[in-house]
């Protein structure tokens, strides 16, 4: 699938529930659009998203399961527009996800409440996920893609973002509209448009206890 085709896809998968191959990978298995389609570009760029589509986003992650309902979870929205806020956003990354991520118009910081009055919250990273999975989901469906970023400064993240105690940054999500792969450094690019890959299911899905393969390997 080149660029173009994805690009065309984003825009109109919402409205077509039938299933898709995964993008970009050989002879991947058929699944429906919003989990076919999701990528996590380097490439974004795009206008400032409107306020009502960073509200979806929000209210799609609001909605997620959680453990007793706990809703371990905050999100803190950082604009490309507020300069300052942008600045001190970029600057708790690492030098390679700076060289991209600076330029799309949304960021996101997860964090999660692993702790309460001392005591140690062991769904709190699984419920984190569950809400930034449908966030994510939610920028798929609105023709938007979200990056999700492991590699930032935590210690610093704490601090720039004033996190109170039992809280934690997690990750850091940069959203935008998908750009060219042309746009990227040389060093980027290929990984762009390579062919997706995952584990096969014989290694990941297990019958009965661990190690048992579930299905065969193809």
């Amino acid at each position: 699938m080149t660029f173009v085709d994805y690009q065309n896809l984003v825009a109109t998968h919402n409205s077509d529930y039938s299933l898709v191959p995964v993008v970009r990978a050989e002879g991947g298995p058929s699944l429906t659009p919003l989990i076919a389609t999701r990528r996590s570009p380097r490439a974004l760029g795009g206008a400032a998203i409107a306020p009502a589509v960073v509200e979806r986003l929000l209210q799609a992650a609001r909605w997620a399961s959680s453990s007793m309902n706990a809703q371990p979870w905050s999100f803190i929205v950082v604009r490309r527009e507020d300069a300052a806020t942008h600045a001190q956003a970029v600057g708790v990354l690492m030098p390679g996800n700076v060289l991209w991520a600076s330029k799309a118009p949304l960021m996101i910081v997860a964090v999660a409440r692993v702790s309460v009055e001392g005591k140690t919250s062991h769904t709190a990273l699984y419920d984190l996920g569950l809400a930034v999975s449908q966030l994510v989901t939610q920028a798929t469906s609105e023709g938007l893609a979200a990056h999700q970023m492991g590699g930032f400064d935590r210690a610093k993240a704490r601090e720039v973002f004033a996190l109170p105690e039992g809280w934690e940054p997690v990750v850091m999500i940069a959203i935008g509209e998908v750009g060219s792969p042309e746009n990227l450094p040389d060093s980027l690019r290929a990984g762009e448009t390579a062919p997706r890959t995952r584990k096969p299911l014989a290694e990941i899905a297990f019958g009965g206890r661990f190690g048992v393969a579930l299905v065969k390997k193809s």
